[in-house]
Protein backbone atom coordinates (compact mmCIF):
# COMPACT_ATOMS: atom_id res chain seq x y z
CA UNK A 1 0.00 0.00 0.00
CA UNK A 2 1.21 3.51 -0.81
CA UNK A 3 0.71 5.66 1.97
CA UNK A 4 0.49 8.64 -0.34
CA UNK A 5 -2.20 7.15 -2.18
CA UNK A 6 -5.26 9.48 -1.91
CA UNK A 7 -8.35 6.63 -0.54
CA UNK A 8 -12.41 6.44 -1.22
CA UNK A 9 -14.95 4.69 -0.46
CA UNK A 10 -16.93 2.60 -3.22
CA UNK A 11 -20.12 3.97 -3.70
CA UNK A 12 -21.65 0.61 -4.63
CA UNK A 13 -20.92 -0.34 -1.05
CA UNK A 14 -23.41 -0.85 2.25
CA UNK A 15 -22.40 -0.64 5.72
CA UNK A 16 -24.82 -1.53 8.51
CA UNK A 17 -24.48 -1.97 11.99
CA UNK A 18 -25.01 -5.73 13.81
CA UNK A 19 -26.99 -6.40 17.50
CA UNK A 20 -23.09 -7.07 19.00
CA UNK A 21 -22.23 -3.02 17.55
CA UNK A 22 -19.69 -4.66 14.49
CA UNK A 23 -20.68 -3.13 11.01
CA UNK A 24 -20.82 -4.95 8.13
CA UNK A 25 -20.04 -3.46 5.01
CA UNK A 26 -20.89 -4.99 1.67
CA UNK A 27 -20.09 -4.44 -2.47
CA UNK A 28 -23.26 -5.35 -3.89
CA UNK A 29 -21.66 -5.70 -7.28
CA UNK A 30 -18.53 -8.03 -5.92
CA UNK A 31 -21.06 -9.54 -3.37
CA UNK A 32 -17.51 -9.43 -1.24
CA UNK A 33 -18.40 -8.20 2.98
CA UNK A 34 -16.07 -7.05 5.19
CA UNK A 35 -16.58 -7.17 9.00
CA UNK A 36 -15.53 -3.74 11.10
CA UNK A 37 -14.79 -2.88 14.29
CA UNK A 38 -15.56 1.08 15.50
CA UNK A 39 -11.94 2.13 14.75
CA UNK A 40 -12.35 0.15 10.76
CA UNK A 41 -15.66 2.16 10.47
CA UNK A 42 -13.68 5.18 11.25
CA UNK A 43 -10.87 4.62 8.70
CA UNK A 44 -13.54 4.04 6.26
CA UNK A 45 -15.24 7.26 6.91
CA UNK A 46 -12.51 9.18 6.29
CA UNK A 47 -11.70 7.40 3.14
CA UNK A 48 -13.49 10.40 1.59
CA UNK A 49 -10.83 11.06 -1.25
CA UNK A 50 -8.98 13.64 0.36
CA UNK A 51 -7.05 11.23 2.41
CA UNK A 52 -4.10 8.94 2.50
CA UNK A 53 -3.03 6.69 4.85
CA UNK A 54 -0.97 8.84 7.01
CA UNK A 55 -3.66 11.63 6.91
CA UNK A 56 -6.17 8.88 8.48
CA UNK A 57 -3.45 7.59 11.15
CA UNK A 58 -2.96 11.16 12.12
CA UNK A 59 -7.02 12.03 12.37
CA UNK A 60 -7.05 8.53 14.66
CA UNK A 61 -4.80 9.98 16.98
CA UNK A 62 -7.00 13.25 17.69
CA UNK A 63 -9.90 10.96 17.70
CA UNK A 64 -8.73 7.95 20.22
CA UNK A 65 -6.63 7.93 22.75
CA UNK A 66 -3.70 6.26 22.46
CA UNK A 67 -1.97 7.32 25.53
CA UNK A 68 -2.36 4.09 27.47
CA UNK A 69 -0.93 1.70 24.53
CA UNK A 70 2.13 1.84 23.50
CA UNK A 71 1.57 2.36 19.52
CA UNK A 72 3.67 4.28 17.53
CA UNK A 73 2.80 6.96 14.91
CA UNK A 74 4.72 4.96 12.30
CA UNK A 75 2.88 1.64 13.56
CA UNK A 76 -0.38 3.29 13.61
CA UNK A 77 0.13 4.58 9.39
CA UNK A 78 0.79 0.99 8.59
CA UNK A 79 -1.92 -0.51 10.42
CA UNK A 80 -4.43 1.71 8.70
CA UNK A 81 -2.21 1.01 5.19
CA UNK A 82 -2.99 -3.08 5.82
CA UNK A 83 -6.42 -1.89 6.99
CA UNK A 84 -7.06 0.40 3.61
CA UNK A 85 -5.54 -2.79 1.38
CA UNK A 86 -8.19 -5.16 3.48
CA UNK A 87 -10.93 -2.76 2.46
CA UNK A 88 -9.48 -2.42 -1.01
CA UNK A 89 -9.49 -6.58 -1.80
CA UNK A 90 -13.14 -6.62 -0.63
CA UNK A 91 -13.76 -3.75 -3.56
CA UNK A 92 -14.92 -1.79 -0.67
CA UNK A 93 -12.44 1.51 -2.39
CA UNK A 94 -12.17 3.14 -5.63
CA UNK A 95 -9.20 4.48 -6.95
CA UNK A 96 -9.27 8.29 -8.42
Amino acid sequence: MESLRLVKRNPDVLVRQDEDGFYLAFNVDTRLPLIMNRTSLSIWNLCDGTNDATAIANKLLQEYDFSQSDISADRLVATVGQMIDTMGHAALLIKE
